[in-house]
């Protein structure tokens, strides 16, 4: 798998203007770390095997944000898309036909690594947002439900209701931002329950087992 090393992205960034302090210095702008180990949905699929690169200067403004920022012509740019866009030119032509959005292979949104990166479809993207932190011994227990608006399905996730138990429930972003009902929840059967409470027992300390 081809990969990029601290050196080579500090000079990219440097090189586009973005970090003129360092232009002239050897201080890189990048940590080379290992991939962090595999969870829930990601646990089933083959990670990259190179070193992250964890941006050392500022992140996003929002407190959960960890996507690394540099400011770029009075705006701010995603460093990882900066690299992305001079390492690998025609994936990137292909996201702006497209209108597809990024996704981290590696499952760690700080990393900057151009060859951790995917682009994909938002829907696809916003599929395994949902469902990244639930294994696929759940996951494969639960069947497609349509979205509120009927034009496409996804895979729901499990969801806790004090008063309903353990159920499938689906969000749909698409919908919610056009003003559509925008949630599909169905009920769990006892079977369901049971699967989730096996490959998650912690979910279950303070839960009792209602199923409707």
């Amino acid at each position: 798998m081809r990969t990029m090393t601290a050196a080579a992205a500090t000079r990219i960034i440097v090189g586009a203007g973005l970090a003129p302090k360092l232009a002239a210095s050897n201080a890189t702008l990048f940590l080379e770390k290992a991939p962090p180990a595999p969870r829930g949905h990601f646990g089933e699929q083959k990670l990259p095997t190179t070193k992250c690169l964890h941006w050392v200067g500022a992140h996003g403004g929002n407190p959960g944000d960890k996507r690394a920022q540099v400011q770029a012509g009075g705006r701010k740019v995603l460093v990882y898309e900066v690299l992305f866009r001079t390492a690998r030119p025609a994936a990137a032509a292909a996201r702006d036909t497209n209108g597809w959005v990024f996704g981290h292979r590696c499952d760690d949104s700080r990393c900057c690594n151009p060859y951790h990166l995917k682009v994909w479809p938002k829907s696809e993207d916003i599929r395994v947002a949902s469902l990244h932190r639930w294994p696929a011994s759940v996951l494969g227990r639960a069947e497609e439900l349509p979205c509120s608006g009927g034009d496409r399905k996804m895979t729901p996730y499990p969801k806790w209701h004090r008063s309903h138990g353990w159920r499938w429930a689906w969000v749909c972003r698409d919908c919610k931002a056009s003003g559509r009902p925008w949630t599909t929840e169905r009920r769990m059967s006892v079977d369901d329950v049971e699967a989730l409470r096996e490959a998650r027992p912690e979910l279950f300390r303070d839960r009792q087992l209602v199923l409707w």
